[in-house]
């Protein structure tokens, strides 16, 4: 994959290289075809439109290289964030993200939850199947930190999507609540 020093990604790129792919056999050949990769995020990301293709997803605010690179430590230092992106060869840009939140509980014999964050594809690489195999990879890097669920909120429109990968509204449990502030 990257033969930089580990200490330059979100977490370690084994993790992905060591998935089980099997549910997505195709995804390895997909990503080739299009001179694109799959990996942890990198600190050096910022340069390459990171938080730029996070703009097409929600507000992301003026965020400079240096609150990026202290978030980009934070994650790295807590090991429960696993943000991973689709990179461009050919022009070394971001086409892809998705972040997964791995929550430690009590409950399920001290288990983990994966809370599936932040999905976004570049406009210009939609329609390709690069949010399908960015999402199988947070759910097969969730079962391998022995996840015994993962979740996520979406919008109505985007439904037919995640229901396909093998996501569903439980009965009783498909009601989003939020309380937003101000900052």
């Amino acid at each position: 994959m990257c033969s930089l020093n580990e200490d330059s990604f979100v977490f370690s790129p084994s993790e992905i290289e060591s998935l089980d792919w099997s549910v997505q056999s195709d995804w390895k050949d997909k990503l080739e075809s299009l001179s694109l990769k799959i990996r942890p995020l990198q600190i050096d990301d910022y340069d390459r439109g990171f938080t730029k293709l996070l703009g097409q997803l929600t507000h992301v605010g003026d965020v400079t290289k240096e609150e990026f690179e202290e978030r980009f430590k934070l994650m790295r230092e807590t090991k429960l964030v696993r943000v991973v992106v689709i990179e461009d060869s050919n022009n070394n840009q971001i086409a892809g993200t998705a972040t997964l939140l791995c929550e430690p509980k009590f409950i399920h014999q001290c288990s983990w939850i994966g809370h599936v964050q932040d999905v976004c594809v570049d406009e210009a690489y939609r329609g390709k199947g690069l949010g399908k195999i960015i999402v199988n990879c947070l759910k097969l890097l969730a079962q391998q930190v022995g996840a015994y669920k993962v979740d996520l909120n979406c919008s109505d429109a985007k439904i037919g999507f995640y229901s396909a990968l093998g996501f569903k509204k439980e009965d009783g449990q498909a009601n989003y609540m939020t309380c937003r502030y101000k900052n």
